[in-house]
């Protein structure tokens, strides 16, 4: 069984938004339970309680989890880490068992026989030198020791051994595959259990200012300075900020049902995800991770020190909120959103990091970007499915050597010793040794068919080996486009970010004025929260691909820090803190 990851990223990464049933859905869903109701229950695949038994035999897990324990208990819990590692361990299996060929072998094998006529009868089959006895007529008993050693296999053991080495080793390259795979899919469910709750943030940040504002605007419609339907229209918003906030407190709950799972710890166990979303500039991480020197670091402590203040993904200052009218009719400050700003106000991502990404971006020689080429030579040493594609072919031209040995000239030595007796002889007792050698002279083709078949076999596994490569190829310049395409969104959502944070003070000080609806306001608010929202799920997504980057180039490695840390050490690698409020 294996996790289809494809399926699981679409799944994890789809837009993070409720989707409501609608009402034909429902009346579908009710008509198939009203038809089912007269169907006989289906056999049970389970005894009475198994599913609970299996359950509860998953670990449980309390406390507080980082992104590194999370991935470690998947990695160490997960049902498909742990079947291929059992993968793994039949390979070492069938490699010693090719190994013991090339070992004496001994078996003990006991004749009693009766009758009017002499025959030959073998002894079963074992797994080990058998013996062939030719019986005399009468009562008889032959209790026998053989011993066999093979001496000239034309190199068929040795081949074997080789072939079975090899496969071990793709087995275990495969291995790290699934290992790899499901450290992404922890990573991904990981995050986004982050972003859902900075979501849910949002919406409680949503909810306070228009209970705030609905109090206020009874207070003015009670004055006579509003009219009573606007008081109306605000409950009607209230109610609405109080159902997504509803349906975005599920969706955490969803994510932290899914990220149980891809842990394949036990579903009722909790503990809470701590940390929040952050950014790093995509060229100083890919930098690091090619070994390429980094283009945003700087020469200067005071440069850094203004890198370090200028640099951060700001959130713009939180609108004036709204406050009760008073005498002199001065707003009081609230609380502020959950997306805070950086202490100067803030500013967009360095233009040193997009003038490296255009750099980074022109083709060299083969057409490929720099960049992107120094991915590719990452991911050819790095991704262990190319490993084990190049070890199964190796595993097939030693196949091909076995077949080829097999057809030369095989030689046994062998020793054997018996006791027994029989009516017609007594008692009896001796040993024989010796060699035996046999060599096929003629086949009637099995040979030229056997060797086609693993000729075959090895073609086959090379044309695998390409597709593979492509695959990797396509995966790798997938991350990487899908990581510039990311970071440009986050610069996209803070623009709209603070454009909307604007529009919506304006929009508040003109609807305190006297000088606009109640509807300007709230557009302008749903404006803002939309802006708010793309933002959580632009940070995610880029989170999302750079972790995608690392599984395509192969250095998702399980025992590697999160990429949130994997910073240089200048301070212009600054990260944005969505769900706190905090940088």
């Amino acid at each position: 069984m294996k996790y289809s990851l494809a399926a699981a990223l679409v799944a994890l990464a789809a837009p993070l938004h409720a989707q409501q049933p609608n009402a034909q859905a429902s009346d579908a869903l009710l008509a198939t339970s009203e038809s089912s109701s007269s169907r006989p229950p289906l056999a049970a695949p389970f005894g009475s309680g198994e599913l609970e038994r299996l359950l509860a035999a998953r670990p449980m897990v309390s406390g507080t989890l980082s992104l590194d324990e999370a991935v470690s208990t998947a990695l160490r819990e997960s049902p498909v880490v742990r079947g291929a590692s059992e993968e793994v361990e039949a390979a070492l299996g069938r490699l010693n068992a090719a190994r013991a060929e090339q070992r004496p072998s001994l078996s003990a094998n006991t004749f009693l026989s009766g009758g009017s006529l002499p025959n030959i009868v073998e002894s079963p089959d074992l797994p080990v030198a058998r013996m062939i006895m030719g019986l005399p007529r009468g009562g008889y008993f032959d209790q026998n020791l053989m011993l066999m050693a093979p001496l000239l296999t034309g190199g068929r053991l040795k081949t074997l051994v080789r072939q079975a080495q090899a496969r071990r080793e793709a087995s275990q390259a495969e291995m790290e595959g699934q290992r790899q795979e499901i450290a992404l899919l922890a990573r991904t469910a990981f995050r986004e259990v982050q972003a859902r709750r900075a979501l849910v943030e949002v919406q409680q940040a949503r909810l306070r200012e228009n209970e705030e504002q609905l109090r206020l605007d009874r207070i003015r419609a009670e004055q006579g300075k509003i009219p009573p339907f606007f008081v109306l229209r605000q409950e009607a918003e209230a109610a609405s900020t109080q159902q997504e906030l509803t349906n975005a407190t599920r969706d955490v709950e969803l994510s932290m049902l899914q990220l149980r799972t891809v842990m394949g710890v036990n579903p009722a166990s909790e503990f809470s995800v701590p940390g929040v979303l952050e950014y790093q500039p995509s060229a100083d991480f890919i930098a690091r991770l090619t070994g390429a020197p980094s283009s945003t670091a700087t020469s200067s402590t005071a440069t850094s020190s203004r890198a370090s203040a200028n640099t951060a993904l700001p959130s713009t200052p939180a609108p004036t909120a709204i406050a009760e009218p008073d005498n002199a009719g001065a707003p009081t400050p609230q609380a502020p959103s959950p997306l805070t700003s950086a202490p100067d106000g803030g500013s967009t991502v360095p233009p040193a990091s997009t003038s490296a990404s255009a750099a980074a971006s022109r083709p060299n020689a083969a057409g490929l970007s720099a960049g992107l080429s120094a991915l590719l030579r990452v991911a050819e040493h790095g991704r262990p499915e190319l490993r084990a594609a190049e070890l199964r072919i190796s595993g097939a031209e030693m196949e091909t050597s076995a077949i080829s040995g097999s057809y030369r000239l095989q030689v046994n030595a062998f020793a054997m010793g018996d006791v027994g007796s029989s009516r017609s002889g007594g008692s009896f007792g001796g040993v024989t040794f010796g060699v035996a050698a046999s060599v096929p002279l003629y086949t009637g083709g099995r040979r030229s068919a056997a060797i086609q078949t693993a000729q075959a076999e090895r073609r086959r596994l090379e044309h695998e080996r390409a597709r593979i490569a492509l695959e990797i190829a396509q995966g790798v310049s997938a991350a990487y486009l899908n990581l510039n395409a990311s970071e440009q969104n986050i610069l996209a959502a803070q623009a709209a970010l603070r454009s909307a944070r604007e529009d919506y003070r304006v929009a508040l000080i003109r609807y305190e004025a006297g000088r606009s609806i109640v509807v300007e306001v709230l557009d302008a608010q749903a404006t803002r929260v939309r802006a708010e929202s793309n933002l959580v799920q632009a940070l995610f997504g880029y989170n999302v691909a750079l972790d995608q980057l690392l599984r395509a180039v192969g250095a998702l490695d399980p025992a590697m820090p999160s990429t949130s840390t994997l910073s240089t050490s200048t301070p212009s690698t600054s990260t944005l803190a969505v769900a706190n409020g905090t940088k």
